[in-house]
């Protein structure tokens, strides 16, 4: 069984959902990474909005994030082969999606007993939609 020593958030513009959760499906080593975004939101200093999703992962995953998060292609080979490993029929995000994830996608990952509040802080967001 994997332990789970990190904590890893990551928090998009919410117009990027749907491709956030498309590349999410392959980064969770289960079920249910389609769905990643879909719950939790923040507001950044400006009042836009974001989706973000926060879980607990393995050191190897925590050491990989900040990679694959500067090196679109690597994240983007990393999700086709899971892809065409786990959703057979299932058509995987293109390179120029997960480039455009990349490069809006705010990250932080740490230690297991860091906060999700600090984290935030991290990020520059707040939890909750703009009122």
């Amino acid at each position: 069984m994997a332990e789970y020593t990190h904590r890893g958030t990551c928090a998009v513009p919410v117009a990027l959902c749907q491709i956030a959760n498309a590349i999410w499906r392959a980064l969770d080593p289960d079920v249910g990474g389609d769905t990643s975004f879909d719950i939790l939101r923040g507001t950044d200093e400006v009042g836009a909005e974001w989706a973000l999703t926060s879980a607990l992962c393995t050191a190897d995953f925590a050491t990989q994030a900040p990679y694959l998060i500067a090196h679109p292609q690597a994240l983007h080979g990393v999700v086709a082969q899971d892809y065409a490993q786990r959703w057979e029929g299932v058509e995987p995000p293109s390179l120029a999606d997960v480039e455009v994830f990349c490069g809006a996608a705010r990250v932080v990952v740490a230690s297991r007993d860091d906060t999700m509040g600090s984290q935030l802080v991290e990020l520059g967001l707040n939890l909750g939609s703009p009122e």
